[in-house]
């Protein structure tokens, strides 16, 4: 099973990475950094210091990897054959990701592949499945969009992480390090699962 997570940020790191990773998924980065594109292919692994008042350990999230989410055709071949996807990019980023988003379903169906695809959205915005929605459906045609629509879940999620600020003596050793607190439960909407 394959997860492709749009955005290697804290929360794709420290958050969404770790649930996949427990739950089975081989990971699948797309950012645009070089040096945390670099590293994730280097390693294929990366380092999450779990602390607390009471207690500081160090996990391991091994199986993944990355590709370039400037290198849209890189982006397509991933989700043209993923069993799930997350989105967090920040809300000024979403945009943007729409086109090779598109261009990966447009890959996936064209392959004959019609499971269905979920996209956790970890993202801070009220009603952030209709704004990814009404997105999609400007970029794909008629349709492509009833496709869309009966194909690809648009999950809003509700993240309650706390995802501190990596030392800078930590990141220096290890670009990939997060920090996050014990809590880790992802309240989802279950309901826009297909």
């Amino acid at each position: 099973m394959k997860a492709v997570l749009y955005g290697a940020g804290n929360i794709g790191r420290g958050f969404m990475g770790q649930l996949f990773h427990q739950s089975g998924y081989e990971l699948v980065f797309v950012d645009v950094v070089d040096a945390v594109i670099e590293q994730f292919n280097k390693d294929r692994s990366y380092p999450i210091n779990i602390v607390s008042d009471k207690e500081e350990r160090l996990i391991t999230i091994t199986g993944a990897r990355a590709v370039d989410g400037k290198v849209t055709e890189a982006v397509a071949d991933e989700i043209a054959t993923a069993d799930l996807m997350s989105t967090s990019v920040g809300v000024r980023v979403l945009p943007y990701i729409i086109k090779p988003v598109a261009a990966g379903l447009r890959k996936r169906w064209a392959s004959g592949n019609m499971k269905p695809l979920n996209i956790i959205i970890a993202e801070n915005l009220l009603e952030a499945d209709s704004f990814i929605r009404d997105l999609m459906q400007k970029e794909l045609t008629d349709e492509e969009f009833k496709l869309f629509q009966e194909t690809v879940g648009l999950v809003e999620a509700s993240i309650g992480r706390m995802v501190p600020m990596v030392p800078a003596e930590a990141k220096a050793k290890n670009p990939l390090v997060v920090f996050v607190e014990p809590y880790c439960e992802l309240p989802v909407d279950k309901n826009a699962f297909k």
